[in-house]
């Protein structure tokens, strides 16, 4: 009971009052006392009280509402609906449960729909949500669409596209649209072993009847022949449907693809794009504290804009310290660096590796013309650019770029001075370099590379020297930040800054929590996460992630840390296919 003071007394209520009426009424119905109509659903009849059903339903209430026909008759025929169906609706509209089951879901669905019973249409779609299964989820999904259940819809395709392969061994497989085949094979989410079984699953269906053999063409071009491995790739090329009309450019740019294995990354097609995929902050490599190298990939998912826990993934062959990294459409490459723990460049190398996540697989592509570590690395449109360095104790000036056809490094334009320890990024076509150890001191300057011109432009400085830093482009602007300077003793910089590239200005922002050296940044939608590294304050190895709002322009908290404190991180953001973290599960 509750109560409340009014203008004409107080107001007392019964919670329970609700549930007393709709309990007279249900003993009511059950003893078959007080109806005042009968309803004829196929052959039977049910024996009800208007004025229940007309209080909760709408199409109730206009069937016996004043001067309707039905009002005036004691007995009306319900089309529509079966028996079956009425009869589980009418015991939920009396007592508010039911029992759904799937030799009656349909029926009872089909009357929820037509008499508007809208909870128990939810109802059913929670069945749908519940009880699907690799056997009637194609069954599932036209209920689904049949009847405008979109949550259930969309749950119900995830379902298939996670399950695609053992799904399309069932029978009734054989029996979906060519729209719906389509859906499927274009939709990211689908999950598959290997893409040459896609491929099978596709051209069984279009075998199943002569009539589909001409949508080959529509069917076969959604097929991510760039996913197959180079082993497999022959099932596809000696495929009969494969030399169908329109099917010849498909293969040719199937075998395009594979034979220009290089070129790939910008090559950017469809049919490479990768499938079931989740966005991850990949860790390659790092030195740790008892001076040894990482030995295995380490990824941790970003899941609705939140960095979830580490995971770790498989063993590399090299390892790899203070490495650069760069990422073109999903291809991973890891340039120079070092393969032991020494500060001095003793140890640079010129080996690069590509790592492609759609097959977990490494390529060795060709060596830089210098080894190079504590450098800078950029990923433009058509080529990688490295920049400075330190190689046998001695600082670099010189910069080379990769192309991705030729797969050759070549010499371009060279830094006015040595630098090394210095941070670069890309904004539009354009490499920028700032910061870094020029001859003993820590620089403000930042560098302009414009490829149409093969030279360096000087920009206006940043408002604090430093190196081992980073920087992250973002629109139209820079950011650098972390990083440490030279002032008597090396100190971290906790300033960060913005550079407008349009007004070649620099603008202060608000200062990071702790500081971090020797640490990569992973840019992810509008937040920089800042990995680990060294705090020359408190002279220790970090296993703290910072994490930076480029929107809101502050530091936030993270609540994810770094397995273990680590120093010179080779880290990207990159999508990794599911099964990654499922096969590391399961292993």
């Amino acid at each position: 009971m509750s109560s409340m003071a009014t203008s004409r007394g107080r107001r007392y209520t019964a919670k329970t009052h609700g549930d007393i009426v709709v309990g007279g009424f249900k003993q009511l119905w059950h003893l078959n006392l007080l109806c005042d109509t009968r309803l004829r659903v196929q052959e039977e009849t049910f024996h009800v009280h208007r004025c229940f059903l007309a209080a909760s339903s709408q199409y109730f209430y206009s069937m016996f509402s004043e001067g309707v026909q039905e009002n005036a008759q004691d007995e009306v025929e319900l089309c529509g609906v079966t028996a079956k169906g009425f009869e589980a609706l009418l015991d939920y509209a009396y007592t508010g449960s039911v029992v759904i089951s799937a030799t009656n879901l349909q029926e009872v669905l089909e009357a929820a729909a037509h008499l508007q019973y809208n909870e128990l249409q939810e109802f059913c779609a929670q069945y749908l949500k519940d009880e699907v299964n690799i056997d009637n989820c194609l069954q599932f999904l036209k209920m689904a669409e049949m009847y405008e259940l979109a949550d259930c819809q969309k749950k119900t395709m995830h379902f298939i596209l996670q399950n695609f392969i053992p799904i399309a061994q069932n029978e009734d497989f054989q029996d979906i649209s060519l729209e719906l085949l389509c859906a499927f094979l274009k939709d990211d989410a689908l999950r598959a072993e290997s893409e040459l079984e896609v491929f099978k699953v596709a051209i069984k269906w279009l075998n199943m009847k002569p009539e589909r053999r001409a949508s080959a063409k529509q069917v076969l071009h959604l097929v991510r022949y760039g996913l197959i491995d180079t082993e497999q790739i022959d099932e596809v090329y000696t495929e009969p449907l494969m030399l169908a009309d329109g099917c010849q450019d498909i293969l040719q740019a199937s075998l395009s693809y594979h034979m220009k294995l290089f070129k790939q990354p910008i090559m950017d097609l469809p049919l490479s794009r990768m499938r079931d995929y989740e966005p991850s902050l990949l860790i390659l490599g790092a030195g740790y504290l008892d001076n040894t190298l990482s030995t295995h990939m380490m990824a941790a998912r970003f899941k609705d804009g939140r960095l979830k826990d580490f995971e770790l993934l498989c063993p590399k062959k090299e390892r790899q310290y203070f490495a650069c990294v760069a990422i073109v459409n999903d291809f991973v490459y890891v340039v120079g660096g070092q393969n032991a723990m020494a500060g001095d460049g003793s140890n640079a190398t010129s080996n690069v590796f590509r790592y492609n996540p759609r097959d977990d697989k490494w390529l060795q592509i060709s060596s830089m013309t210098v080894p190079r570590t504590h450098f800078a690395l950029v990923a433009l449109s058509t080529c990688l650019i490295a920049v400075g360095g330190k190689h046998n104790r001695i600082a670099l000036s010189s910069a080379e770029k990769y192309d991705f056809v030729t797969n050759q490094w070549i010499q371009i334009a060279s830094l006015p001075a040595t630098v090394f320890s210095h941070a670069g990024c890309a904004n539009g076509n354009k490499v920028y370099i700032s910061g870094g150890c020029c001859g003993d001191d820590f620089t403000d300057q930042m560098h302009c590379y414009d490829t149409g011109h093969d030279g360096w432009q000087l920009k206006s400085p940043m408002n604090q020297s430093r190196g081992y830093h980073v920087m992250i482009s973002h629109e139209n602007k820079i950011l650098a930040c972390a990083g440490n300077t030279d002032a008597g003793d090396r100190r971290d910089v906790l300033n960060t800054e913005s550079y407008d590239v349009e007004l070649d200005q620099w603008t202060v922002l608000s200062p990071a929590p702790l500081g971090q050296s020797e640490a990569p940044a992973v840019k992810c939608a509008n937040k920089v996460y800042v990995l680990g590294g060294y705090s020359w304050d408190i002279h220790s190895f970090q296993d703290i992630i910072q994490s930076f709002d480029l929107e809101k322009r502050v530091w936030e908290p993270t609540e994810v840390v770094l397995p273990e404190a680590m120093t010179g991180v080779v880290a990207t953001y990159v999508n990794l296919p599911v099964r990654m973290y499922n096969e590391h599960k399961a292993s």
